[in-house]
């Protein structure tokens, strides 16, 4: 991560099956984002995603955000899991 913040981003985890790791979008986090479809999504998929900072269960940060550094939770939170391979959806 360029500016890392030591703290992981708060992180989703449901289902099983073929990996599907969510990006959700400036409004809101995993939960407001995907949670009507979260059932259907984990039905097939082990879904992963984390709350961006000042999102859901992840705190406001102190510094600027940086796009860089989002991808790099996003895809620590698939490596956490165990994933290899993954489709992103976002």
């Amino acid at each position: 991560m360029t500016t890392a913040d030591p703290t992981p981003y708060a992180r989703t985890v449901h289902g099983s099956g073929p990996s599907l790791l969510l990006a959700h979008g400036a409004g809101g986090g995993i939960a407001a984002n995907f949670g009507p479809i979260m059932d259907g999504l984990a039905a097939r998929h082990t879904v992963v995603g984390v709350d961006y900072p000042g999102s859901g269960a992840t705190p406001t940060p102190a510094a600027p955000l940086e796009l860089d550094d989002l991808a790099d939770q996003l895809v620590a939170a698939a490596d956490a899991k165990g994933l290899d391979t993954f489709a992103v959806c976002g």
